[in-house]
């Protein structure tokens, strides 16, 4: 598990493999599937990058909620974030360093934590284009951390709720989910945690599509034209939306 920039042009997929195996001293069949593994995932991101989000197009910023999760050894990095997946004043980078600085921890944490936010964005970014649905739920569910914007009057309902993103000012729990959590657990506690997160995201993507589309479920009575499958790849089975 690395980071590797989109845009590199000094060094390639192939020599990278190449230079990678010569180290680890694998056998040639192994550089072949980590280059043919490299390019299948650099060309998902560049058609992700490249894939506009219509409802976001004349907005300047679009907060959302981003859950991180980080183990090295016996040691688990927690910490849930809002970002706005349309700036670009802050890199996952820089909020990365930053967390190792305040929190004293080692450098694999920075490059894990750095990588888990861009994971977590793509996730997002893709949830976003392929149920635009979602925007409109990013939008209702953010409001309710914000105690000190009032709204203005609505003109539109979208508009009214993009008015709502901004400070937060939380007087019940006072920011304690929105702060980095460092704990040991076990090997078993850590896989617990993941697995928990994994849950509770199938779970919200499945209540956005309960409610996305305007009356009832949202999805009754679509036409099986219209109706997306999907891979669930931790059940590991096909669901059909």
């Amino acid at each position: 598990m690395f980071l590797w920039n989109i845009n590199e042009h000094l060094i390639t997929p192939e020599s990278f493999a190449s230079n990678m195996c010569q180290e680890l001293e694998l056998p040639k069949n192994v550089e072949t599937q980590v280059v043919n593994q490299m390019r299948d995932q650099i060309q998902s991101f560049q058609e992700l990058l490249s894939t506009p989000i219509p409802q976001l197009a004349q907005e300047k910023e679009f907060h959302v909620i981003l859950e991180l999760s980080v183990s090295i050894g016996d040691q688990f990095y927690s910490d849930k974030v809002e970002w706005n997946l349309l700036g670009n004043q802050l890199s996952p980078e820089e909020f990365a360093k930053g967390v190792a600085e305040d929190m004293g921890l080692t450098r694999e944490f920075e490059t894990a934590i750095a990588f888990a936010v861009h994971e977590e964005i793509a996730k997002t970014k893709r949830d976003l284009i392929e149920n635009p649905q979602q925007v409109h739920q990013y939008t209702e569910t953010l409001p309710f951390f914000n105690l000190c914007h009032q709204p203005p009057q609505s003109t539109g309902e979208t508009s009214t709720m993009m008015e709502l993103q901004g400070l937060r000012y939380d007087t019940r729990k006072y920011g304690d989910e929105f702060r980095p959590h460092l704990e040991t657990l076990s090997e078993w506690e850590i896989e617990k945690r993941e697995t928990e997160k994994e849950r509770n995201q199938r779970r919200r993507k499945r209540e956005t599509m309960r409610v996305g589309g305007g009356g009832g479920s949202g999805f009754e009575g679509r036409s099986d034209r219209e109706k997306k499958k999907r891979y669930d790849e931790l059940e590991g089975t096909w669901r059909v939306f």
